[in-house]
């Protein structure tokens, strides 16, 4: 769900003691800051932000792009699409259900299985993107042959490499080309990560406001899902 990031607002919507986890276990950073005697309120959310403020730039940016891309996941169906993806995964905890509505929050729900269940994060996030994606910008084929489709990770590979020759060669991107194969409910998603013509950006490197020159993803994955 698209909503305005604000750090300060993210620290006082997640529950501190997982706040804490994120920051001493993954980081090793704001060590000094006994988060689980922190009680969730604003001026608990102001002291951890002006603590996070200290840190490095790169170290703040890579924190931030994470943090958004969890509180991007925590309402109602973010927290769906985690459950989902958790009974269809191969290596399905039979305990997660009950155990991510410990907590009373959509954040809190959504740091703890970030924490506790990486593996179910990619595949929850891509499909949820791709169910939400308008009708209109579904280009859908219903002439393909019926065949049990193929998704182990050479496979994927092998589209990841014809996908790449194929826009190298009609429009010269797509050097690079990674492949993710998720299943929900008796489908399988493709998504297709190509790269693109170089771009330039400006960008702050500390003090200095200079362009940059890099390869972004092609557009947004395109998700194909495959019964």
């Amino acid at each position: 769900m698209a909503r305005d990031y604000s750090p300060t607002t993210f620290f006082h919507r997640v529950p501190k003691p997982l706040l804490g986890r994120y920051f001493h276990q993954n980081q090793g950073a704001l060590l000094e800051i006994a988060f689980d005697k922190l009680e969730d309120t604003r001026k608990s959310a102001e002291l951890i932000f002006a603590a996070f403020a200290t840190l490095s730039e790169p170290k703040q940016a890579e924190i931030e792009a994470e943090f958004q891309d969890i509180d991007s996941m925590a309402f109602q169906g973010g927290v769906k699409a985690l459950i989902e993806e958790a009974t269809d995964h191969p290596h399905f905890n039979a305990s997660f259900p009950e155990a991510i509505n410990q907590f009373d929050s959509d954040h809190g729900k959504v740091m703890w299985t970030f924490l506790e269940y990486p593996k179910y994060w990619a595949g929850a996030t891509s499909i949820l993107y791709a169910e939400n994606i308008a009708d209109a910008f579904w280009k859908k084929r219903n002439d393909l042959p019926h065949i049990t489709p193929l998704v182990e990770p050479e496979d994927a590979d092998r589209l990841g490499n014809a996908l790449s020759r194929y826009f190298k060669t009609k429009e010269g991107r797509g050097r690079h080309c990674k492949v993710d194969v998720f299943r929900r409910h008796e489908k399988e998603y493709f998504f297709a990560y190509l790269s693109d013509f170089g771009q330039s950006e400006l960008e702050f490197e500390g003090t200095a406001f200079n362009p940059r020159a890099r390869k972004a993803l092609r557009n947004t994955p395109d998700p194909t899902p495959s019964t």
